[in-house]
This record gives C-alpha cells, structure tokens and sequence, in this order.
C-alpha cells in the first residue's frame, strides 16, 4: 500500500489486526513491514470460493445441516477477535471464504476496529447486515454488532432473501422467521437467528458464545436437546419416553446401512443395528483403523441411531483433521442429520455412504 499516511496507516491496522489473531478461521498473514515509503504483507493464498457465490451455485440459499458447520467456524473466529478486543463490523456472505478443505475463514478486516480505544466509528456498512448502530458515529458497537451480522448472513445463507435494512426495520419491521418463510430448521435456530437480529442491541445477544449456546444444542440440558431433536413441545418426560420409542420402532423397519466406498473399509458393509465409532481406539471403537493410517484421530467420529425416526445422526468427536459429511466439514461436537446418499469421509480418502 503506497499513498498518504493515513491510508498507509489503516492498511497496516487492518494487518496487524489479522496477524495478531491467528487462527484456522481466519486469513492468515505470514509477514508485514514497509519499504521506500510503501507498506506491505504477505497473505496466504486461498482456493475455494466466498459464501456468496456458493449460494449463487445452490440455488440462493443452503440448508441448516449444510450451513450449520459454517457457522460455527465463523464463532470461533469472531469469539477470538472479540478477545482482542477487536470488532469486524463487515460480516456478511462476501467475506466469508469457504476452502477446498472445508473449513470457513474470515476474510477483509478493512473495516474492523477496536472497542477499546473509546473513539467514534467510521460509518462504513453493507445494507441488510449492519446493524442500526453502525449508521451513526456515536452508535454503541461491541460484540452485539457482529452478532446481528452473523445472524443476518445466516439469514440470508437459509432463506434466499437479504434482510431489509436496520434503519427501515426500526420503524416499521415486516421482517419474517425463517421458518415462516418454509426454511426447515429447529426451532431454536429460528429463534435465535432473529433474536440476534433484534434492531434493539440490547434484546440480541451480547456475545457470540450466548449466540452459539442457543445455535447448537451440545450446550442445552438433556430434555432441551431431546425437545428439539423430536419435535418435542414440551420437557415432559412421559411426552418424550413415547416420542421415542415411536421412532425407535420406525427405524426397525428400514435396516440402515452404511457401505465402504474408498479407503481402509472399501467394498464393506455395516448393518447400522447399534451406535457405530470410528477411530483408532481399540477399547472404544468398533469401526478400528491401524495405528498408522493418517488422519484419524483416537476417538474421530460416531453415528447414532434412532434420531427423527427414519435417520440418524453423525458427530465428530473433536477430530483433528476433521469429519465431513457431504463435502462440509462437521463443527466438534454437532450433530449432523445422515440421509440416504449421504457421504461421509476422513482420514486419508476414507469415505463411506449412508443408505437406507
């Protein structure tokens, strides 16, 4: 960057931004420093494309299994930077970069600043994602303003509409749920999205991890995380008990299976009649791979039986390296809904599918 101080000195603050937070999530910066009066750093190169255009391949809009993954590589970048006592400001489909690896990255921090330093912020936003704050100067911006972006791009990313602006909505808000507008999701996906998308800052989230406990139910109690999962209205255990034996007796009748496609496991078949694990643990596993195959971890993934009648769910247990499903990596801990058709893989060229 050659030019006047003060873009020279908002280019440099953009990269020590990104060098200072590094992570998996976030576009890395290898070097930075100036010479003949010009400033410069090296970033790495990524292939794949934004989340943009992958809508744009997919019919404008993904489903929650799909999108779910991506947004959680999301919140681990932004709870990092909030650390930093740094905001994005600029959240939105444009600048979140999907890798041919599978992993999601944010990109562009030209607009981030610090919420520490207690000085006015530059109006600088994209309609539809900022949220009302951000259209003044002295507006109060903390975590709650990436906050309302994120969920505006999840917005966008499940429906196939862009949000109308924070300004409009402050006056006369027509703004509909996702599943109002035929999105199949759980409900608490729904109301959380449009909780963070509350034009009022103080009725949204206050954190990306109040965000994320209410996204993913790893974090609720046990009868929440049933409730949700069966569609359950209410905790009560009798409701719940009957719920599921019903889809237990269901999925009885359809013999899932799961087949060897590529890898250690090519050209075998697993009757799914019981949870199955995957891993290198021979006391835990019962899907065993050798010692020596690259990629899998101890204890990598595990399918489980008897979710949402005729389907089952596949979790990734912390792997290192990563389990997709479909081409998607999974985020930790998550449980990702297994159709017929299905693709799983990991490790090196380990791929199986789900059949029903």
């Amino acid at each position: 960057m050659q030019g006047d101080s003060a873009e020279k000195d908002k280019f440099l603050q953009e990269a020590r931004i990104i060098y200072r937070c590094q992570s998996s999530n976030i576009i890395k910066i290898y070097s930075l420093f100036e010479e003949n009066n010009t400033a410069y750093y090296v970033m790495e190169f990524l292939e794949g494309r934004d989340l943009m255009n992958y809508l744009k391949s997919s019919g404008g809009r993904i489903s929650w299994d799909e999108l779910c993954p991506i947004a959680g590589n999301v919140m681990d970048a932004l709870e990092l930077i909030h650390k930093e006592g740094v905001i994005h400001r600029d959240i939105s489909p444009d600048n979140i970069y999907l890798c041919l690896d599978n992993t999601a990255k944010i990109i562009d921090f030209g607009t981030a600043r610090s919420v520490l330093d207690g000085k006015s912020k530059s109006v600088i936003l994209k309609k539809g994602y900022a949220p009302i704050e951000q259209y003044s100067t002295k507006g109060t911006q903390g975590p709650w303003t990436d906050v309302y972006a994120l969920g505006a791009t999840l917005y966008r990313a499940l429906t196939g509409i862009l949000p109308p602006e924070a300004v409009e909505r402050q006056h006369h808000d027509t703004i509909k749920a996702p599943s109002m507008l035929g999105v199949n999701l759980p409900n608490r996906v729904d109301n959380a999205i449009m909780r963070a998308m509350n034009v009022r800052e103080a009725d949204r989230f206050q954190s990306i991890a109040e965000f994320r406990q209410e996204l993913f139910p790893s974090s609720k109690s046990g009868f929440a995380y049933l409730a949700d999962m069966f569609g359950v209205s209410s905790f009560k255990t009798k409701e719940i008990t009957d719920t599921i034996n019903n889809y237990i007796n269901r999925w009885a009748r359809v013999n899932p299976v799961l087949k060897g496609v590529r890898g250690v496991y090519a050209g075998q078949t697993f009757a799914l009649d019981q949870d199955i694990i995957f891993g290198r643990d021979i006391n835990n596993c019962n899907v065993i791979f050798p010692s020596g195959c690259a990629g899998i971890s101890r204890i990598h993934c595990q399918i489980c039986l008897g979710f949402n009648g005729q389907k089952a769910v596949i979790i990734d247990c912390n792997s290192k390296y990563g389990t997709y499903l479909n081409g998607m990596r999974l985020y930790p801990g998550q449980p990702a809904i297994l159709q017929t058709g299905s693709t799983i893989s990991f490790g090196v060229d380990n791929v199986f599918m789900f059949e029903l």
